[in-house]
């Protein structure tokens, strides 16, 4: 399983493009997962018997109904984990999109736009894959239009290829 971040600033518009990408991906063959990087969700969301589960110190919840589910594993907290422990779940997954992480020297994509009021988070010594949005950033690294999502769907798959 290969893993892609998507970073970007608060509103840079992350979520939006992975819902547009995993469509654009799978219908390229791929079997994506997603994982969505959630600081604050110490609490297991905090409410009702999910976090009083959670506050029992068990090993692992499991939430699940008729619509599918969710689990807690308190002990996992490194990104590298999460990957290794999402493979053994999942071994057919080809493709891990991680929103966030921003910190992790994995490879990544940057979401920015013009009316964001913190400036990109790539830097020439730390480029990104690519970024998305309507101005070019950097010299010599590629910026594609976030509507564009067949050309950045692409992009993935020839670096998921490579």
């Amino acid at each position: 399983m290969k893993r892609l971040h998507i970073i970007g600033c608060h509103n840079a518009g992350k979520t939006t493009l992975l819902l547009r990408l995993v469509p654009a991906l799978r219908a390229r063959g791929l079997r994506v997962g997603v994982l969505k990087h959630a600081p604050h969700i110490h609490d297991f969301e905090g409410h009702g018997d999910s976090g009083r589960f959670a506050e029992a110190e068990t090993d692992f919840v499991v939430l699940a109904s008729g619509a599918g589910g969710a689990i807690y594993l308190p002990d996992i907290t490194e990104i590298n984990d999460w990957e290794k422990t999402l493979a053994l779940l999942f071994p057919k997954t080809d493709l891990l999109l991680v929103e966030g992480y921003k910190s992790s020297s994995s490879t990544r994509i940057e979401v920015w736009h013009a009316d964001l009021t913190e400036p990109p988070l790539s830097t020439p010594h730390e480029p990104p894959l690519f970024f998305v949005g309507r101005q070019t950033l950097l010299p010599g690294i590629l910026t594609l239009p976030p509507d564009e999502i067949d050309a950045i769907a692409g992009q993935i798959h020839q670096w998921w290829e490579g």
